[in-house]
């Protein structure tokens, strides 16, 4: 099953990124979308680190220092 994942705009510049009902926004420093012909879409969460610990078994994790 894949994440469930909610980018609402909150007025101005904010958003809140959600992520299986819990808000993730105040842990992330870059918010990315890439949807290129003939690929399945991506979105990129790049996290402040040493703020969230992620596992999944229905999407790419990966961890660059």
């Amino acid at each position: 099953m894949l994440a469930n994942v909610e980018i609402r705009h909150v007025g101005g510049i904010a958003t809140e990124v959600i992520v299986d009902g819990q808000d993730v926004s105040n842990m992330l420093s870059v918010v990315t979308y890439q949807h290129r012909a003939g690929e399945a879409p991506k979105l990129i969460l790049e996290m402040v680190p040493g703020t969230f610990n992620l596992a999944s078994n229905a999407c790419k994790v990966e961890e660059k220092p």
